[in-house]
């Protein structure tokens, strides 16, 4: 089981630092991943955040009362860009049908629907949770683990005397990259196959062609196919040294 805590260090830090260790007791560190904490050195973190969303379980979208204010140093809203790393994790884990559970922290109210970005404005439909300071926190947390635990029947409780046994490691995330690129290649293989067998045969029809006219149209159609394949050819070599690259 793997459980993503999406977050804003300037929003929530504070709090979902006690939010991963309530949960890491129950369900061990291994199984949360918590942005920065869980990325390896050395690593692109975008790709490492697309792919540890597509392998988690259960996605946390931690929503302080900051959280849809916080702006860039120009002054426009971060939620705004097309490339904020939070609003990135929740499209992801809501585009795969990865269930979002919103956790409403420092007496946050759900956002609504026509404050948010197209692309995440599902996350208003979300049921969430309030996670409390002292004394509710506690009470709090019991509720979200059993939420967990509802959505997810054979989670397993953490257990310290079993370590490195029956704990679920992070995604090995190299591996699912690998796993990704050779998906992509087998795609854009069939594509590229498929236009080469289009252009083969167009060809053979022009040795054929028995007036000026079809020989033009012809050779038109050769240089379409031609300018359509050379895109996937270019996106089929950067997949193999990207593949290339991880070995």
């Amino acid at each position: 089981m793997t459980v993503f805590i999406s977050y804003r260090r300037a929003d929530s830090d504070d709090i979902v630092g006690r939010i991963y260790d309530r949960l890491a007791d129950r369900f061990g560190r291994e199984a949360i991943f918590k942005d920065v904490d869980a990325i390896p050195l050395g690593t692109d973190f975008r790709q490492v955040i697309d792919t540890a969303v597509g392998n988690c379980q259960v996605l946390l979208a931690v929503i302080g009362r900051d959280w849809l204010t916080v702006t860039e140093s120009d002054g426009s809203r971060r939620l705004d860009s097309p490339r904020d790393y939070v609003r990135l994790e929740i499209e992801s884990a809501l585009e795969r049908g990865i269930p979002v559970i919103p956790l409403l922290v420092r007496g946050a109210t759900m956002p609504q629907a026509a404050d948010l970005p197209l692309a995440i404005r599902d996350l208003a439909h979300r049921n969430g949770i309030s996670v409390r300071s002292d004394p509710d926190f506690k009470g709090d947390m019991e509720r979200l683990i059993r939420a967990i635990e509802q959505l997810i029947p054979n989670a397993e409780v953490f257990n310290p005397s079993r370590r490195g046994s029956n704990t679920v490691p992070l995604p090995n995330f190299k591996q699912d990259e690998k796993k990704r690129i050779l998906k992509d290649i087998e795609i854009y293989q069939k594509e590229y196959n498929g236009l080469t067998e289009d252009i083969d045969s167009v060809v053979a029809n022009l040795e054929t062609a028995e007036t000026n006219l079809t020989r033009r149209r012809l050779k038109v159609q050769i240089r379409l196919l031609e300018e359509e394949r050379q895109p996937v050819e270019d996106k089929l070599k950067q997949l193999q040294a990207k593949l290339a690259g991880l070995d």
